[in-house]
């Protein structure tokens, strides 16, 4: 022993002179980045972070005074709008209610996506065997992941209070820094909640499983008490966050081991995909997984033999469509935003209406899109098919078409009985369905961001060019199937714009078939 402890650091030994290899291996970490990391890198990265920060705070900044003016403008003089003015029924207060509570719900799944108590996976392989306590391994995470989302919450309560209540005052008055702070401690409660659902060892009966919801409606009434001009509900959100610390840390050494490793390998396996700008990759870490009740979805199809090599493709894509998790989830949330938007009190800009709705048809077409992404990780297979590749991406493309014509015909249906546009906008939207299918596909076959390429010189710093073009694929036959779509809500259906959108959608579509990528 008196060998091993002199070539050991010092500090790394329990009360009882037993080594910790937790402690030693962190510390060990830390001497070999002083001994390889020079200070004029440091500093160099501490100046580039803190130049992109203040870029990033100058650009949130002015974009949010841009539309506080907006509002303000809209709220004197109100200007045209998409719905009528007798459908625009949306109090703004329960707008931003229901955001809060849509946004604490979305804290509590993707934390409990990513882990949140986790460890990486050398670390589960090197330590979970040994007998060592797991609150030294993992309590210094968590902790950090809670502030960053107390943090991270209360900035963007805070912009969005000066955006959306364009009262007097800066953005820093008491009522809402204390909405910001009330805001910020209830995502960290929904964290703590989150990391609850880790303590127990059973599937079946984990604590807190089906409080999020609840718990979030009843969170987000705080910063609404806040910004009504109660101060105690800072006070109260603190006490909160502060007891499931407690209760957490008492209980983190119950957590199984094999999901602490699961966590970390989300977390590694989205936070690559968020380094290297690959979009696809991050969509697969973040999915959810797939539930055994799935598998019977869809078996109706199996019945029968096939008539053909395209016929049983056509009929494994349609199957492993029905049987996604979640996949009408995303597109359901965004038809509630432009219905939201669409019927707000006060009316926002067409154009902004028009945003979102692009926006949101963006964000369905790629839920949408989850079997060309999975399928495109094997790409190799689809060339063992007895079929040319343009057959195997109509295959591909058929059930996100159908999808996405039904969620825009639903759209365009909506907004001819709000009076936005005539009845033929229904038909106009399912045209462009297809469009926003053929888009999804193309966007799952998406190749990975090439790195080998060296960026760009501008004078804003070195910009990847190639890789950012990466990021748009995809994303341009979007927009060139949805434009005519948008320009009809805006000017009215006419056969000009049928036929410009259906030379779209073509255009979409066989883009999608005959690329060779």
């Amino acid at each position: 022993m008196t060998a091993e402890k002199h070539i050991m650091p010092d500090g790394d030994y329990g009360p009882a002179g037993h080594f910790d290899p937790v402690r030693f291996t962190r510390s060990a970490s830390r001497s070999h980045r002083r001994r390889h990391v020079r200070v004029r890198d440091v500093l160099v990265d501490l100046y580039t972070a803190a130049l992109a920060a203040a870029l990033a705070a100058v650009l949130a900044g002015s974009l949010m005074v841009y539309f506080r003016e907006q509002l303000l403008l809209a709220a004197a003089a109100p200007g045209r709008t998409l719905a009528d003015q007798r459908w625009l029924v949306l109090p703004q207060d329960l707008v931003l209610y229901g955001a809060s509570t849509a946004a604490l719900a979305a804290v509590a799944v993707l934390a409990r996506r990513l882990g949140p108590v986790s460890i990486a996976r050398a670390e589960g392989h090197w330590w979970l065997p040994l007998p060592l306590k797991r609150r030294p391994m993992v309590v210094r995470g968590i902790l950090g992941r809670t502030l960053l989302t107390a943090g991270g919450g209360a900035l963007l309560q805070l912009a969005v209070s000066f955006t959306a209540r364009p009262g007097p005052g800066y953005p820093w008055t008491a009522d809402r820094l204390a909405g910001a702070a009330a805001f910020g401690l209830a995502a960290a409660v929904m964290l703590l909640l989150a990391a609850l659902r880790q303590t127990s060892r059973s599937g079946r009966s984990r604590p807190a499983s089906g409080l999020m919801l609840p718990a979030a409606a009843v969170l987000a009434l705080l910063p609404e008490a806040a910004a009504a001009g109660y101060r105690w509900s800072p006070a109260l959100a603190a006490a909160a966050a502060a007891s499931l610390w407690l209760l957490l840390r008492n209980r983190l050494e119950h957590i199984p081991g094999a999901e602490l490793v699961r966590g970390g390998a989300v977390s590694g396996h989205a936070g690559a995909a968020v380094y290297f700008m690959d979009v696809n990759e991050l969509s697969r870490a973040l999915a959810a997984p797939g539930k055994p009740s799935a598998a019977v979805r869809g078996r109706k199809f199996f019945h029968r033999p096939g008539a053909g090599p395209f016929a049983a493709l056509l009929r494994a894509d349609l199957v492993a469509f029905l049987r996604l998790p979640g996949v009408w989830v995303l597109p359901a949330a965004s038809l509630l935003v432009c219905a939201v938007v669409i019927l707000l009190e006060g009316g926002l800009p067409v154009y902004a209406q028009l945003a979102v709705i692009a926006a949101a048809g963006c964000a369905s077409s790629s839920a949408v899109g989850a079997v060309a992404r999975q399928t495109a990780l094997l790409a190799g297979v689809d060339r063992l098919l007895p079929l040319p590749p343009a057959a195997v991406r109509g295959s591909r493309m058929l059930a996100p078409a159908l999808a996405m014509a039904a969620w825009l015909a639903l759209l365009g249906a909506g907004l001819s009985a709000v009076g936005a546009a005539d009845p033929a906008i229904a038909g106009l939207g399912a045209a462009a369905g297809a469009g926003l299918g053929a888009a999804a596909v193309r966007g799952g076959y998406r190749q990975a961001p090439d790195w080998s390429v060296l960026p760009v010189d501008t004078p804003f710093g070195p910009v990847p060019s190639a890789q950012l073009g990466d990021l748009g694929r995809g994303l341009d036959t979007a927009f060139l199937a949805l434009f005519p779509f948008l320009l009809a809500v805006f000017l009215g259906p006419s056969p000009a714009l049928m036929v410009a959108q259906a030379a779209a959608t073509a255009c979409a579509v066989l883009v999608t078939l005959l690329s060779r990528r």
